[in-house]
């Protein structure tokens, strides 16, 4: 897909973005307390599938023939089609202003874990003092991914069935 396609999405889905913007707060508060995290997380990763550019990328991303090249679709869409915009915000915000404005790790993070979610990929969230990423994963392997890299790793099945 070109950068002409990609434009005409991120057109499409600017066009959604101007009749609906969502922010939920993202209480600093709970860094401490991880479970409430991810719960507040999940969240919005719920609220994400209801936006059109998640299923957009979602449903592109399906057409590759497994989960690691669906993961690194999903990353390269970002990155590639030049939609990735870092602001630092106090709040998660949903896909269609995160586009359309830019966020943070955190809801950069939850972009991946809607459309991860939506495409049937498992994936968890990976907290540190200072940032938020995903695991996403299946048997074959994992990657950590966040809004700039993707480093994956593939399971050898040979070694597992040797033991």
């Amino acid at each position: 897909m070109g950068k002409l396609e990609y434009f005409m999405i991120f057109v499409v889905v600017t066009m959604f973005v101007l009749n609906t913007v969502t922010i939920f707060s993202f209480n600093e508060d709970m860094v401490n307390n991880v479970y409430k995290i991810d719960k507040l997380y999940e969240t919005k990763a719920i609220h994400n599938l209801k936006q059109d550019n998640t299923k957009i990328i979602g449903d592109y991303c399906l057409l590759y023939k497994n989960n690691l090249s669906r993961v690194r679709c999903v990353h390269n869409f970002v990155v590639d089609s030049e939609l990735f915009n870092y602001t630092k915000t106090k709040y998660v915000v949903l896909a269609d202003e995160l586009i359309q404005n830019g966020g943070d790790c955190k809801s950069w993070t939850v972009f991946y874990k809607a459309i991860f979610n939506y495409m049937g990929i498992d994936s968890n969230y990976i907290h540190t003092d200072s940032h938020v990423y995903l695991n996403a994963f299946d048997d074959t392997f994992y990657c950590n991914i966040d809004q700039k890299q993707i480093e994956c790793t593939m399971f050898n099945k040979d070694e597992d069935t040797q033991q």
